[in-house]
Parts: structure tokens; sequence; C-alpha cells
């Protein structure tokens, strides 16, 4: 995969993701990470926009099954044309998937494995049509938590199942960290690395597609945040910037 739209759908994707991942959970952040009394059932959603996915929305919902273990299951809507078959807004890369959610550390760490199913043209390389079940992406959540310290590391593989035509497959490594502190109880800083990867294509080698790094700040309100990131593509011969803004709310 490379920064240009035309790259990804041409013969040769957290993210995900897992965006996306996108998967998934790479949306999450700390402040989606509150832990509770006990077993319990939560949503949340999330919005994001950036330079390269463009705007795509994340849902999960987290169901406990005992005090540090929830099952969770996700979704991810992409919204940009190029993922999908033509400029119609049809047959757009659409992701599903679940796993298990584990909390330690008295809550302050979260370790969210999970495996996603694609669906759509993207990674099938075929521009006539949408195909169920085209791939799926296993993928990991790491999220840290204590009131100052915050981070997070993501890393989602999208693996292509079904062709069409003899398309050749695209497939992609889609993984990210970020560190921050909190300043107050509703603001943190830090800064944000992130690195999409095009493993298998029409070309010989392995494709860089973006590797984005820059500081970011986050803004928080008991079950809501909205996060800005931005700075420089370090991919040569690139776009030298980057932006991602994130809204997100858990029920």
């Amino acid at each position: 995969m490379t920064h240009s739209s035309t790259r990804i759908l041409q013969p040769g994707l957290l993210a995900v993701l897992i965006a996306s991942s996108s998967s998934v959970a790479a949306a999450q952040t700390p402040s989606e990470q509150a832990s509770s009394e006990g077993p319990s059932t939560s949503i949340s959603v999330v919005l994001k926009q950036d330079i390269f996915f463009g705007f795509h929305g994340i849902g999960q919902v987290s169901a406990g099954l005992t005090d540090s273990l929830d099952i969770t299951f996700y979704a991810i809507l992409w919204t940009r044309d190029a993922f999908g078959a033509g400029a119609s807004g049809g047959n757009l890369w659409t992701e599903f998937g679940g796993g298990l959610n584990l909390s330690l550390l008295d809550g302050n760490l979260s370790i969210n494995p999970q495996v996603g199913l694609l669906n759509g043209t993207l990674l099938s390389g075929n521009a006539e049509r949408g195909l169920t079940i085209e791939g799926f992406v296993p993928n990991i959540t790491l999220t840290y938590g204590d009131g100052f310290l915050e981070g997070q590391i993501y890393a989602g593989m999208y693996l292509a199942l079904r062709e069409l035509n003899g398309s050749p497959n695209n497939e992609y490594l889609h993984y990210w960290a970020n560190l921050g502190i909190g300043l107050t109880s509703w603001l943190s800083v830090g800064a944000h690395w992130e690195h999409l990867w095009q493993t298998r294509g029409s070309g010989p080698d392995p494709t860089d597609v973006y590797q984005w790094l820059g500081p970011y700040v986050e803004a928080k309100s008991g079950a809501g945040f909205i996060r800005f990131a931005g700075g420089i593509d370090l991919v040569p011969d690139d776009t030298s910037d980057f932006y991602q803004v994130s809204i997100g709310l858990s029920i």
C-alpha cells in the first residue's frame, strides 16, 4: 500500500488495522478504558478522520465475563470511496470482529486481542464488486492509564482470503504506539507514531504507505474525549504532514 489511493486499489490493509483500521480497537484511548467494580456491559463509539483513511466510524461493545475479563465486539465503517469499487460509495470496506479484553494492575492495563472479518474490495484488488469476508485481521491493543501516565500499542495484520477474476491479493500490516502524561484530570499531551506497510501487492517488495510521527493533545470529560495528533510523514518522497482527529464517547 502506498500513500495514494490508487496504489491501494490496483493489484499489488490497522490497521485496520484493525484501520482501522482500521482494526479497531485501533481506536481506543486511555479515556475509553475505565474500570468497573464488577462485570458490566458498555458501548463506545469513536469518530475518526485523518489525512489517509479519511472519515470512519468505530463502535465497540464490551460485556463482562468476570471482574477482569470481558468479551468484546467491534465494527469499523470505512467511508472513503477509494476503499470501494468506483466512486459511488458502494462496496465500501467494512470490518466486524471480536475478542477478549483482560484488565490488569487494578484496571490500569488493558490487553485486547481480537480477530476481524473484512468485507469489500480492498484486499481482493477487484474493482467490479465487493466480496463478503474477503479477508481477516488478527489484531491486539495494549492500553495503559493510571491518571498520570498513559499509552497505547496496537498491531493488526490485514490478510486476504478471497480474490476475484484472478486479481492479486493486497495485504497490510498496521501498527502504532503513543505515550503521554496527564497535565490535569481533563487534559493530556504526548507523542504518536504510526506505520502502515503493504506486505503484499503487485510490486516485488513490501511498500511503505506512511510513517507518521508527531505530538498529540487530548481533552476528556467523563466518558468522552477529543484527541488531535499531527506531525510529519517519514516516508521519503511522500506527503510531508499528517493529521488525525478522534472524538469518542463511552456509555
